[in-house]
């Protein structure tokens, strides 16, 4: 994080919303990339052709991408909420490291539920 805290011009701020400004730009990025290059082989293929693991995998991580976009936002309005109301409580301590890797957390266990729950309701374990 610090390269980009250099480059960007965020300095050694400890300011948890460039922090998760930063990560919200990174997974929009993945997400843009990815959901682009396979609606692109969608598309020139005529259909999906790829098997349905393919096929439940890339929806699955559409589906874990979109939930850390939403997080994250929610993580900026939080973050911008404590700024504002409570001064004291934001220079306590910096927790943006921890929450953004507890949100991938989340994601990926999500993730996990959501395939599980799709193979049980088709029969398969």
């Amino acid at each position: 994080m610090s390269f980009f805290h250099s480059s960007f011009g965020f300095g050694w701020n400890t300011d948890s919303t460039a922090d998760y400004i930063l990560h919200l730009a990174f997974v929009d990025l993945l997400f843009c990339v990815q959901y682009l290059a396979v609606h692109g082989l969608h598309l020139s293929s005529g259909g999906w052709h790829h098997g349905e693991l393919a096929c439940l995998a890339t929806v699955m991580f559409n589906f874990g991408l979109s939930l850390l976009d939403w997080l994250t936002l929610s993580l900026i309005s939080c973050s911008r909420c404590v700024n504002v109301n409570m001064p004291p409580l934001r220079n306590r301590v910096s927790y943006s490291k921890v929450a953004i890797l507890m949100l991938w957390a989340l994601a990926g266990f999500l993730v996990w539920v959501a395939s599980t729950l799709k193979n049980v309701r088709h029969g398969r374990s």
